[in-house]
């Protein structure tokens, strides 16, 4: 049999095995162009970021092989710790990782491949930290926190982002925290900036777990620590929490698009604060967002005497000036193409909020790329919750039990708020599927080179559509091109 001795050392010169078992490959340096996105639809502030791909050292791959804590095997010792730059997380076993810690993510250029678990992987116990790097993917993960977490009440949340910069977070889901259940915030004097979350579920804040109590919040942003921070969350739902969906404060550029809130209490939806101070340079766009009444909450006190208000609104004793734009939002207060956009706006002391802080148009945004928004109008927006709603979270390789609750809560006006959860109960049941064959070791199914009807390649290759070749096969998971046999 003929062998191609260029083609075989190039396999064997790619990867080399590291002391603590992850492949490396050599450096190959100008194999990720800039101009690729995170995955092929991203959209946002984060849509050009490449995670592991963009790193300009050697890359590697780790994987999960186990639902450790800590050790061999398991997500901690792929991710935490330093060094783990150009890290791509491969998870090869399925299941409820329970942490008893914080698991803090502060190595730049790495990339979370939740969809690559063959029965489908969820953190509970301890929250994930995406700590003061940059340059993150993250796309079908689950995180629970739970009553049974024993963490500060400062890392009380199912995903925390501190102080960094270029995070895509798609298609993931994030439940149960006892304060917020997510949070993004900027600690110390340093910014974030670029963080995007695509797609997103973030559900039923504890409400009888938090630190404080009637504390089941979703999702803080919070920029007075630092000036010139920024995200968006686009195509994201919000089922049964008290507030803070989000709450947005301080120095902060952001764009809320196609997002939907459900069962949320007083009928508000985001919070939306401006302080005076050195501080200060919020500018919101709200555009297509949704909000539905539930079976409790949105009657209770509304700041404004709205009763079903999208945005409270508070001054803090700030200089008036443009903060808020808003467009096509329907829900508890605007049911009609021909009613004002500024219906479904409280400000804390009055009825609406006054025209000093209203912007006609919409602030620009120059970071990563446009959010595509879907059209919303008065015979659309019932119809879109739905939708919205079926396409949030994390689905590959399977909607869990919770998350499927939690869309069809939404879409049919079900369910309830969660005061406390019981482990494991509450978690559901993952599969045990093997991960299929990687004769290769990198990770690459051998059956995902039969399905795109070619030979093994090289991991860290480019592909035609200038993706690595580990990146095609995770995009192709994780948008339902390819499914494990």
């Amino acid at each position: 049999m003929a062998v191609n001795l260029g083609s075989l050392v190039k396999n064997l010169s790619l990867w080399s095995a590291g002391g603590d078992g992850r492949l490396r490959g050599f450096d190959k340096l100008g194999s990720t162009p800039a101009d690729v996105r995170a995955f092929p639809n991203a959209m946002g502030m984060a849509a050009l970021t490449r995670g592991a791909a963009g790193y300009s050292g050697t890359k590697s791959i780790a994987f999960v092989d186990n639902l450790n804590d800590t050790g061999a095997g398991s997500l901690r010792e792929a991710v935490e710790g330093f060094g783990k730059e150009g890290t791509f997380v491969i998870f090869r076993t399925s299941g409820i990782i329970n942490l008893a810690t914080t698991l803090f993510i502060s190595s730049p250029f790495v990339t979370l491949a939740f969809q690559t678990s063959p029965s489908g992987i969820c953190i509970a116990g301890a929250n994930l930290n995406i700590y003061q790097t940059t340059d993150i993917i993250m796309r079908h993960a689950r995180s629970r926190l739970g009553s049974h977490s024993t963490v500060d009440e400062t890392d009380a949340e199912a995903l925390s982002i501190w102080n960094s910069d270029n995070v895509m977070i798609d298609q993931s889901s994030f439940s149960w925290g006892k304060d917020e259940t997510v949070a993004v915030t900027s600690y110390g004097g340093t910014p974030f900036t670029r963080v995007t979350f695509s797609r997103c579920l973030v559900s039923q804040g504890l409400t009888d777990e938090a630190p404080e109590p009637n504390h089941g919040y979703a999702f803080l942003c919070n920029g007075s620590y630092a000036a010139g921070n920024s995200l968006d969350i686009h195509n994201t739902v919000f089922p049964h929490h008290q507030g803070r969906l989000p709450q947005i404060a301080g120095d902060t550029r952001c764009n809320l698009v196609n997002n939907v809130a459900y069962n949320f209490d007083g009928a508000v939806n985001s919070t939306i604060y401006l302080y005076d101070g050195s501080f200060d340079g919020i500018q919101i766009n709200s555009i297509g967002c949704i909000t539905k009444a539930g079976t409790e909450g949105n009657l209770g006190v509304s700041y404004g005497g709205n009763a079903g208000e999208m945005i409270a609104f508070g001054e803090q004793g700030a200089t008036p000036r443009q903060a808020l734009y808003m467009r096509d939002n329907f829900g508890t207060e605007r049911f009609f193409d021909t009613d004002p956009q500024w219906s479904v706006v409280d400000e804390f002391t009055s009825a609406f909020v006054s025209a000093q802080y209203q912007s006609l148009t919409p602030f620009p945004t120059t970071d990563g790329l446009p959010i595509i928004e879907t059209t919303v109008n008065q015979d659309n927006f019932v119809e879109l919750t739905s939708v919205i709603a079926s396409n949030c979270g994390a689905t590959v390789p399977v909607r869990d039990e919770v998350d499927t609750a939690m869309v069809a809560d939404t879409i049919n006006s079900t369910g309830s708020w969660k005061a406390g959860s019981n482990y494991p109960a509450d978690w559901g049941t993952y599969g045990n599927k093997a991960y299929p064959t990687s004769t290769a070791g990198d990770g690459i199914t051998d059956d995902y080179w039969t399905h795109k009807g070619l030979s093994a390649r090289g991991a860290l290759d480019l592909a035609p559509s200038k993706y690595l070749w580990i990146e095609e096969y995770i995009n192709d998971l994780a948008d339902r091109r390819y499914s494990h046999a």
